[in-house]
């Protein structure tokens, strides 16, 4: 593969950053719907929008989340592997996330809230110690 995207290469670190400002843009503006919902009332669910009204830019960021962590993993030389459990998990919790996201709608917005916020921890931790890498 061309070494433009190497690792330590300015476009793989280009690469990194797009895919921290989706996770920090997508899950981070939702992280507080918990404390927001019940301070709003019924009307209000993850991301901010209004129920029906389509998706929010913060669900358009999630969606991206993926896209980005897996064009890291293709691009990084065989440094990162599908296989490593990192990955894995990761890619487990966060369809875990986007589940809970949309079929969660039927559960207290403290309640959803906590799990996400729960899921999103553990990702964040997978993806500071990397386990099987």
């Amino acid at each position: 593969m061309d070494t433009l995207f190497v690792p330590d290469s300015g476009a793989y670190q280009l690469l990194l950053v797009l895919h921290l400002i989706t996770v920090i843009g997508g899950f981070g503006s939702i992280l507080l719907d918990g404390l927001y919902g019940a301070r709003a009332g019924a009307g209000a669910d993850a991301g901010g929008g209004q129920p029906g009204a389509g998706p929010s830019l913060s669900e358009w960021l999630i969606y991206a989340v993926p896209v980005t962590g897996l064009l890291l993993v293709l691009v990084s030389e065989d440094r990162w592997q599908f296989s490593q459990a990192w990955i894995s998990l990761s890619f487990l919790l966060y369809i875990a996330a986007v589940g809970v996201l949309h079929g969660g709608r039927t559960l207290q917005p403290s309640v959803r809230s906590a799990i996400l916020n729960l899921l999103v921890a553990a990702v964040v931790v997978l993806m500071v110690t990397k386990p099987g890498a």
